[in-house]
């Protein structure tokens, strides 16, 4: 349950790092339902919401499900009588409750989902590709990962078929990322570009999830050791680092996990911050969340503590604000430590 957990954390994390995530509202819990505030935490949207949809997420993991509605391209998702929508960054509903699903929007489009098909509407709700899918992948770099009849392919915007359906085997959740995706054959991962050539062989650890590149690198394994590749799939960092713990590249930082406590290296492999603390998130903004004796708080990236542990659980920053938990009630927090939510559940 903890590994499937970090997996769905760092898919997260590469999603907000990857969509403009400006004119946003963030989600918040009063009452048991969601509600929204901008960033000065003037309540915009209030709680009337539902949002805990995964029953398998235990209390201590609520966050996640909570973090899963943040806003996307200046839009957020809602549900209203089972049925899914989308509001504005005034609050205002600019597609009305029609859908089984709806999924972020990304290069201006969200899949969603009517009875058992996936299709892409654009930011008025009109359909751009209509339902047809068994699956579907929100957009990036302008292509997208879909599944028709037990196969993927990748379409572009328009829904043709760039990469036909059945040529690769792709991981979950996976998209394009400086120009590449992962795939998987022969039980090995590798990489093909957006033309469908494969230009990393296969020849890394399966992978169920989507590999992604980030400023030229990228994690993998091999024989269950942890490392990172360039984009010309050589070592960079050689694989000897523990199995699945070793984070992405971001701002210059990978957290590693050595002797059972979490640290950072630097882009050459030495280590920039001593592997000390229980919990680690990536650097976003220049600070990252890490946790000590159960407490979370924030370093810089000297390592210095600049906000002290006391929450539960620390989200990382993005606009300036982070969630943050103390005993499963939700707030938020500035750069400086100040609440500008007080927790609530």
């Amino acid at each position: 349950m903890k590994y499937i957990i970090i997996v769905y954390f760092i898919f997260l994390s590469f999603f907000s790092c990857n969509v403009n995530n400006t004119n946003r509202l963030y989600p918040i819990v009063q009452n048991g339902k969601m509600g929204f505030i901008d960033n000065t935490g003037k309540l915009r949207v209030p709680a009337r919401y539902t949002w805990d949809l995964n029953q398998f997420l235990g209390a201590k993991w609520k966050w996640a499900e909570l973090r899963r509605w943040n806003f996307s391209e200046g839009l957020g998702r809602i549900i209203d009588k089972n049925k899914w929508g989308v509001i504005d960054y005034t609050g205002n509903v600019i597609i009305d409750p029609q859908f089984d699903q709806v999924r972020w929007f990304s290069d201006g489009l969200a899949p969603v989902q009517v009875g058992r098909k996936w299709g892409y509407i654009d930011k008025t709700g009109k359909f751009i590709i209509n339902p047809q899918f068994d699956s579907a992948e929100p957009f990036f770099e302008e292509l997208a990962l879909v599944n028709k009849n037990n196969k993927q392919g990748i379409i572009d915007k328009s829904g043709k078929f760039v990469i036909e359906l059945g040529k690769y085997t792709f991981p979950e959740n996976s998209s394009f990322s400086e120009g590449l995706i992962s795939i998987n054959k022969n039980d090995k991962s590798g990489f093909i570009d957006k033309n469908g050539v494969i230009v990393i062989e296969p020849k890394f650890d399966f992978s169920f999830r989507g590999l992604y590149f980030e400023n030229g690198v990228c994690v993998v394994e091999l024989n269950n050791k942890a490392g990172i590749i360039s984009k010309g799939g050589d070592f960079i960092i050689k694989p000897t680092y523990e199995h699945k713990y070793l984070l992405n590249f971001h701002e210059g930082f990978a957290a590693v996990y050595i002797n059972d406590k979490w640290g950072f290296i630097g882009d050459d492999g030495s280590i920039i911050i001593e592997p000390k603390f229980d919990q680690v998130t990536s650097f976003s903004e220049g600070m990252a969340a890490v946790s000590v004796n159960g407490e979370y708080g924030y370093i810089n990236k000297s390592g210095s503590m600049i906000i002290d542990p006391q929450f539960s659980y620390a989200d990382v920053f993005k606009n300036g604000l982070a969630l943050v938990v103390i005993d499963n009630t939700f707030g938020y927090i500035n750069s400086q430590g100040q609440y500008i939510w007080n927790p609530t559940n």
